[in-house]
């Protein structure tokens, strides 16, 4: 019908667009997450080194979705300005066990120093989107996330980049009366 308003659980669109990629929301979430992800690993300052020049590639070690694209490039420039990374295969597409995903350069120490953390999220982010990919497959209705998620906005994202439904982003995006609403009202 073409007047019926999106259920409250469908919000990936406040995230992500095929036109414009990143919302300044998910941006915001990307600067938070990338900030923890690389405090983490004992960065506090962006990275700069004057060692070797080396290349890396990133191969993808099972079939599924890449979700993570944009936030690595984000945590590249703030973090590791000195790396640069072409993709292979950007946020949302299909990968086979073995493909490359991408390929770095930049200087030893760098690249060394933020490998991890790249990793971490697109390997998160993307073990989401195939999971929700996979669900959605099998599943008699569409799937969709919890609000309850460890990286936030960035897991629902991944969620609605696997096909899946983003749930509420936030307690204003749909009336749900829990236990310590009603517990408050006395």
């Amino acid at each position: 019908m073409a007047d019926e308003q999106p259920v409250p659980h469908d919000r990936g669109h406040e995230l992500w667009t095929v036109e414009g990629g990143a919302s300044r929301k998910l941006l915001a979430s990307i600067d938070r997450w990338v900030s923890a992800l690389v405090g983490d690993d004992g960065i506090d300052m962006p990275l700069s080194s004057r060692s070797e020049q080396v290349d890396a590639t990133i191969v993808a070690r099972q079939d599924g979705l890449i979700v993570g694209c944009a936030a690595v490039d984000y945590m590249l420039q703030i973090w590791a300005p000195s790396v640069r990374i072409s993709w292979f295969a950007g946020d949302g597409k299909r990968v086979s066990e073995g493909d490359e995903i991408a390929s770095l350069s930049g200087d030893r120490d760098s690249l060394l120093i933020i490998e991890r953390p790249i990793l971490n999220m697109l390997g998160q982010l993307s073990g989401i989107a195939t999971n929700a990919k996979r669900w959605s497959a099998i599943a008699p209705k569409q799937i969709a996330c919890t609000r309850k998620t460890v990286w936030g906005l960035l897991d629902k994202w991944a969620v609605h980049m696997g096909g899946g439904l983003s749930h509420r982003l936030s307690k204003t995006d749909a009336l749900m009366i829990k236990e310590n609403d009603l517990a408050s009202m006395h």
